[in-house]
C-alpha cells in the first residue's frame, strides 16, 4: 500500500512539474497565425476571400488587396447605417404574421405581403455599412487597365 502511495505521489509530482513549465496566458502567437495562412493561386478565383475577426472583415483576392473586383467590401461590426422610417409609421406599426407551429399560431418576424412598406424598411435597417473599398490600379506597359 506504502508502495502505491509513493507510486502516486511521484506521478503527481511530475504531472504537476510540467504544469508549472507552461506560463499561464503565453501562446505560440506564429503556430496561430500560421494555422489559418491562405495562399491564392488562381488569379480567376470567384471570391471573396475575407479575412476578420467578427469585429472587422476584410475581403481581398489574389493581389491582397481589392483589385479585380468591385464585390469585396471591408466591414466593420460598428459601422451600422440607417433610413428614416416610411412617413407615418414606427417600428411597432409591424405587426408579426401569424404562422401555425404544431397546432398553435405563433407570431414570426417574417415579411408580410400586406405590410410591404415597414416590411421593406425593416429588411433594410439596420445594416452593416461598407466602410471601403481599399485596391490598386493595375495597368499593362501599355498603359491600358490589367
Amino acid at each position: 500500500m506504502r508502495k502505491v502511495f509513493f507510486l502516486f505521489l511521484a506521478v503527481f509530482m511530475c504531472f504537476g512539474a510540467d504544469a508549472q513549465q507552461v506560463k499561464p496566458g503565453t501562446i505560440d502567437r506564429k503556430a496561430v497565425v500560421t494555422r489559418h495562412s491562405i495562399t491564392i493561386s488562381n488569379p480567376k478565383l470567384g471570391g471573396p476571400t475575407q479575412v476578420g475577426n467578427g469585429q472587422f472583415a476584410y475581403g481581398f483576392d489574389i493581389t491582397g488587396m481589392q483589385t479585380f473586383s468591385d464585390k469585396f467590401s471591408t466591414m466593420s461590426h460598428w459601422g451600422w447605417h440607417n433610413v428614416p422610417l416610411p412617413a407615418g409609421m414606427t417600428v411597432g406599426s409591424f405587426v408579426k404574421p401569424l404562422v401555425n407551429t404544431h397546432g398553435r399560431m405563433i407570431p414570426y418576424d417574417l415579411p408580410d405581403p400586406n405590410q410591404p412598406e415597414i416590411v421593406k424598411w425593416l429588411q433594410a435597417n439596420a445594416h452593416r455599412l461598407n466602410l471601403a473599398r481599399i485596391g490598386l490600379i493595375l495597368t499593362k506597359a501599355n498603359g491600358s487597365i490589367a
